[in-house]
């Protein structure tokens, strides 16, 4: 099945060979997410919250980038380091 690679052009060039996401018919996939910046420098250490703040606005870009919106997805796993006991203080 053809698929076509989202790559949204604000995002920095990868550090790796891969895309932030690929549409294959009317489903998009997208790659996994961490709150890395430009060169693959983590950002907000020590803040869960905004890590994961960023990580929903690349799911967000990239899912507008294949022409969807955050509305549209069906499923998503998202994890956490261990060392939060209770993981709704994230959200």
């Amino acid at each position: 099945m053809p698929f076509e690679p989202i790559n949204p052009p604000q995002f920095p060039t990868p550090i790796a060979p891969y895309s932030a996401g690929a549409k294959a018919g009317n489903t998009v996939y997208v790659s996994g997410v961490l709150a890395l910046g430009e060169g693959g420098t983590v950002l907000h250490i020590g803040d869960a919250a905004a890590q994961m703040r960023h990580v929903l606005e690349v799911v967000k870009t990239t899912i507008e980038a294949a022409g969807g919106s955050m509305a549209d997805i069906a499923m998503n796993h998202m994890w956490t380091t261990p060392t939060y006991k209770n993981p709704e203080q994230i959200f």
